[in-house]
């Protein structure tokens, strides 16, 4: 390992050197063996909340569910059978996550989950959700029988979440916690429940506090996402952590969960960067559709247009679409195109190892592509913003990356 690195590392001891190199390979393994095409689809976008770092930017809903919401129950369905097919015509294991906004807003969701799980088997649908509406726990346990994963938002301890949620007429942190602990009750749901969190500057520290708290509810998985500079969460930039801290707290989550017994991980696109960096491994997923790393996944959007990248959905990248799933033209196979000169296909090329991370050396999927152009793109007048800017910022750096705070010299 080049000496540079080691000093990046250098700050952990023996033990916690080890036991990041451990979990470090049982998370690849994991990726590599999974072999999913995931696909997140935003149902819509209004929430009950407004958090700050909201990467679609969802529009504040005062808890009110909607009854005529957009995609309309036929759109979504049609949505779905597009994506069944092109399943059954490429043989690929689907996951379809539900996300948002807030998907229990919808009145047709529950509908919409069972038959999801009729076109991808339970195994291959989730929902994500912040628990925190009047009748969440009625809501996700209706739900429960119809899929594998539900993911709910802590985003830290009871002051900050409430803070970031940006609802102040509710305490949505105990909504939440409440919602989650009689969901536990139930040893078998527990396993298809994961406690997520968005660490920022301000939350970082009490992350293993949090983790204790939610074990001691009975959660079994939890995970850390990424402040994406996307969004809201534009707005906070100072916010997001640096390359150091997010090693900090990764060391940090697998040492708590160690101590709780917890199942736990920080986002894909950092582990597989520190993957590459610490224990050689080649975390560059050629085939992979969209973000060349084993953990990604492409998006649609509430308006059925097919993104890279499920955080390309506010702001500049909305230019940068691949076309329109609810065209009568378009199927799914067309718009992820193989040489047919889609948005995914030049993706592909700006992604690629020759280019992305301006040519890095190491086999390494480069973390998050968004993450990377949209602290390059932070340099330009949005205004002046067009698609060519954006796939040559794709070639960036990820700023999570130790090289990235190291200068050009080690490239």
């Amino acid at each position: 390992m080049e000496k540079t690195l080691i000093d990046f590392y250098d700050t952990l001891d023996p033990e916690k050197l080890s036991l990041l190199k451990k979990h470090l390979q049982k998370q690849f393994e994991y990726r590599k063996n999974k072999k999913i095409f995931g696909i997140v689809f935003d149902m819509l976008h209004e929430c009950n909340l407004r958090c700050r770092g909201c990467g679609t930017d969802a529009s504040f809903s005062f808890e009110k569910i909607i009854s005529n919401p957009k995609p309309s129950f036929d759109d979504v369905i049609s949505i779905l059978l597009k994506i069944r097919k092109y399943a059954d015509t490429f043989h690929k294991n689907i996951f379809l996550n539900i996300g948002g906004g807030e998907p229990f807003l919808r009145n047709d969701i529950h509908e919409i989950i069972k038959l999801a799980s009729q076109y991808f088997g339970v195994e291959g649908v989730g929902i994500d959700t912040n628990g925190s509406i009047d009748n969440s726990y009625e809501l996700i346990e209706k739900a429960l029988p119809y899929i594998s994963y539900i993911g709910i938002s802590i985003n830290g301890l009871e002051d900050y979440h409430n803070w970031w949620s940006g609802n102040s007429k509710i305490n949505a942190f105990k909504r939440s916690t409440d919602v989650i602990r009689r969901i536990c009750e139930n040893n078998f749901n527990n396993n298809k429940i994961e406690i997520t969190s968005v660490a920022t500057k301000r939350n970082i520290k009490h992350i293993p506090k949090l983790m204790r708290i939610l074990a001691e509810l009975g959660v079994k998985n939890y995970s850390v996402h990424r402040a994406m500079p996307v969004g809201r969460m534009k707005n906070t930039l100072d916010l997001i952590p640096s390359a150091n801290e997010y090693l900090q707290l990764l060391v940090d989550i697998i040492v708590t969960a160690e101590e709780c017994g917890l199942n736990a991980h920080l986002h894909h696109s950092i582990e597989s960067i520190h993957a590459t960096l610490l224990l050689g491994l080649n975390t560059y997923a050629p085939d992979k559709i969209g973000n060349p790393d084993l953990g990604s996944s492409i998006g649609i959007e509430p308006n059925g247009t097919l993104v890279f990248d499920p955080w390309c959905t506010m702001g500049v990248w909305k230019t940068l679409t691949s076309g329109n799933l609810l065209s009568d033209e378009l199927n799914l196979t067309e718009l992820i195109g193989t040489d047919r000169g889609t948005v995914l296909d030049l993706a592909k090329i700006y992604t690629a190892p020759h280019l992305r991370c301006n040519g890095c050396k190491y086999p390494c999927s480069g973390g998050s592509r968004i993450a990377a152009a949209a602290n390059e793109l932070g340099k330009i007048n949005e205004q002046e913003i067009k698609d060519s800017h954006i796939l040559s910022a794709m070639t960036a750096i990820d700023p999570a990356c130790p090289l990235f705070i190291r200068g050009k010299n080690e490239l």
